[in-house]
C-alpha cells in the first residue's frame, strides 16, 4: 500500500513539473516570437490604425528595450528609505515568538512571522529610447528584478508588544509570546534604468499606452535583458521537464509494484 501512496504521489509531482515545464516553453515561445520594435515605430503604426479605424481600435503585440524618465510632476519617492524612483515597493514583516501547549499540556515557544505592511506603486511608467517616449502601465503587476535598496532587521525592545515608525506613524503590533521585531525590505527601480518591456500597445485610454494584453497573454516588465529572460525560462523548462519525466518513470514503476503486490 505504501508503495502505491508515493507512485500516486510521484505521479502528481510528475504532472505538476510538467505543467510547470509548459508554462517556462510559452514564456520563451512568447518571448523569442516578437520582434522589439522601437517607440517611432509604434508611434507610426498607432497613427496608421487612428486614420483606418479611428481612435481607440488599436492594439498591438510589441516589445521594446527603453530607459525610465522621471515623471512630469517629479520623481516618485520610496516609503521607507525615501529613496527617489520611478517604481517602488516595499513590505514589513513582523517576527514574533508564539507560545503553543500541546495535549499534554506542555509549553513551547515557535517564531512565528506576518506581513503587517506592504505595498506596490502602481503609477505608469514613462520610457523613452533613442526614437522616442511612450508610457507603460503596469498596473499591479510586479516589475521583474528591480534594485533591493532595504534589507534591515529592527529588533523590538519593548518586551510584549512592538513598533515601528514609517511613514510618518508608529505601528503597534501586540503579540502573545512577546515581539523579536521587524523585517524591512525595499525595492526600487529609479530613473534612467533600462527597461525590458513585453506586452499589448494600446489607444483605450486616449493615448498610447503598452500594458497586460487584453487577452490574457504575457506580459513582463523587466530590469532583465531578453538574453537573460530567455536563458532563464530555458533552463526553467528543461529542469523541470527532466524532473516531471523521471518522476513519472519512477511514480509509474512504483504504482506498478505496488498494485502487484497488493494482488499477491
Amino acid at each position: 500500500m505504501m508503495m502505491l501512496w508515493i507512485g500516486v504521489t510521484g505521479m502528481v509531482l510528475a504532472g505538476i513539473c510538467l505543467l510547470v515545464a509548459r508554462s517556462a516553453a510559452k514564456r520563451v515561445r512568447g518571448i523569442a516570437g516578437t520582434e522589439t520594435s522601437t517607440i517611432a515605430e509604434l508611434n507610426e503604426l498607432h497613427r496608421a490604425a487612428e486614420e483606418a479605424a479611428g481612435a481607440g481600435h488599436f492594439r498591438y503585440r510589441c516589445e521594446i528595450v527603453a530607459e525610465t524618465v522621471a515623471p512630469e510632476g517629479g520623481p516618485l519617492v520610496s516609503e521607507l528609505a525615501r529613496r527617489e524612483c520611478v517604481w517602488h515597493k516595499h513590505r514589513v514583516t513582523h517576527k514574533y515568538w508564539e507560545t503553543r501547549t500541546d495535549n499534554e499540556g506542555n509549553r513551547r515557544r515557535e517564531e512565528k512571522t506576518r506581513v503587517v505592511s506592504q505595498h506596490v506603486s502602481a503609477e505608469d511608467l514613462s520610457v523613452r529610447d533613442a526614437t522616442g517616449d511612450i508610457l507603460v502601465r503596469p498596473g499591479k503587476k510586479e516589475i521583474d528584478r528591480p534594485e533591493k535598496i532595504l534589507d534591515r532587521f529592527e529588533r523590538d525592545t519593548g518586551g510584549a508588544s512592538g513598533g515601528i515608525s514609517f511613514k510618518g506613524f508608529t505601528l503597534n503590533l501586540p503579540s502573545d509570546g512577546g515581539s523579536i521585531g521587524f523585517q524591512q525590505e525595499e525595492w526600487i527601480v529609479a530613473s534612467g534604468r533600462r527597461l525590458y518591456v513585453l506586452g499589448e500597445a494600446s489607444d483605450d485610454h486616449g493615448r498610447l499606452v503598452i500594458g497586460p494584453p487584453s487577452d490574457g497573454g504575457l506580459f513582463i516588465v523587466s530590469t532583465r535583458s531578453e538574453e537573460e529572460l530567455l536563458g532563464s525560462a530555458r533552463s526553467r523548462e528543461r529542469g523541470f521537464r527532466v524532473a516531471g519525466l523521471i518522476l513519472g518513470a519512477v511514480g509509474a514503476l512504483l504504482l506498478v509494484a505496488g498494485t502487484v503486490t497488493a494482488l499477491l
